[in-house]
């Protein structure tokens, strides 16, 4: 633990890569970026609240005593697993937010993988298995990246795919698409809140969450942060990130009145709610996101493949299959490499 504390502040010692640009922003203000609610929970935590957390506080009882504290066992799959037959999306979650969408509308098929990391993060190591080795991935037209933590935005493998895909498009934040140019991913480009393009058979939208950014000191808050909405058609599926509960799901659900045919809902890092609430759902946060966005099935990612809060690692699913089964909200208890399909509309 202390050698990864060493290690982290190593990291926030480095140099910080700004886009002046930035401060155009209509979501940039006061010398950083915001949401859409108030924040200023985000902003108290600091480093040193961090230590506290780690170093000074008791640990809350579990809320599950039975749920196991080992991750899901991987389930190992071949690279045509991932793509989608005639007509449908298939959406393969490959571990914590990273999931793999292929979309194949009447023969055309697309190809995006969200927030990818196929390591470990500094000395904390990865707990599940990839499905399949990254270098059979199938190609991929587009990455997109929620934000800029080292667990989301993971600079090795983001190399690894613009060297494997000469096509690949790198979608990051509002601010970030320097810093990805300075670090060899030469197609990077970054989008703003509200903001959609089309890339194949998907149109991306850019949407809000409840977050923050930062890789080190001098960064923070000044690359934004969002979730993305990837439709082909009148099929939306929904990618939240990393994020609170905040009023910016039903200001999506505004803007997708068809709502979502499924929502990739983050349900872990939770514990300890004093510590997490201000960036992090819980179960019962997802669930109520699911309803806010009109999502036919949640699909639970960001949970068990880091340690990184105190709550068991398969807690997360118990919780929210207790709630969703309470709420009557569809959910997916799945593995890596198990996927979920939903036709085109």
């Amino acid at each position: 633990m202390r050698r990864a504390f060493f290690l982290f502040f190593l990291a926030l010692n480095a140099c910080a890569t700004l886009d002046e640009g930035r401060k155009s922003s209509p979501h940039y203000r006061d010398g950083r970026f915001h949401n859409i609610d108030n924040d200023e929970a985000i902003e108290e935590k600091t480093f040193w609240t961090l230590l506290k957390w780690k170093w000074f506080s008791k640990r809350e009882p579990a809320l599950f005593p039975d749920a196991p504290d080992q991750p899901p066992k991987t389930v190992k799959i071949s690279a045509a697993a991932l793509l989608a037959p005639h007509g449908k999306i298939r959406i393969t979650w490959i571990g914590h937010a990273t999931a793999f969408i292929s979309i194949n509308d009447a023969g055309k098929r697309t190809n995006i993988i969200t927030d990818p990391i196929f390591g470990g993060i500094f000395t904390v190591a990865r707990l599940t298995e990839m499905p399949l080795p990254p270098e059979s991935l199938p190609a991929i037209d587009a990455v997109v990246v929620s934000h800029s933590h080292y667990d989301h935005c993971d600079l090795e493998t983001l190399r690894f795919l613009h060297e494997r895909n000469p096509q690949l498009r790198i979608i990051l934040p509002e601010g970030q698409a320097r810093w990805g140019r300075e670090n060899g991913l030469t197609r990077a480009e970054d989008m703003r809140w509200w903001t959609k393009q089309k890339i194949g058979a998907a149109e991306i939208h850019f949407l809000p969450s409840h977050h923050w950014s930062v890789r080190v000191p001098g960064d923070r808050m000044q690359f934004h942060w969002g979730s993305y909405a990837i439709v082909a058609r009148n099929t939306a599926i929904y990618f939240a990130g990393d994020t609170a509960y905040s009023s910016h799901f039903r200001k999506i659900a505004a803007k997708f009145p068809q709502g979502f045919a499924a929502a990739l809902m983050p349900i872990g890092a939770y514990s300890p709610r004093w510590f997490m609430r201000a960036s992090h759902i819980d179960p019962p946060e997802a669930v109520t996101a699911t309803m806010d966005l009109k999502a036919q099935v949640l699909l639970p990612i960001h949970w068990a493949t880091f340690r990184q809060s105190d709550e068991n690692l398969m807690e997360p699913v118990y919780y929210l299959r207790e709630q969703a089964t309470e709420r009557r909200v569809e959910y997916r208890h799945w593995s890596p490499g198990e996927a979920y399909e939903v036709d085109i509309r």
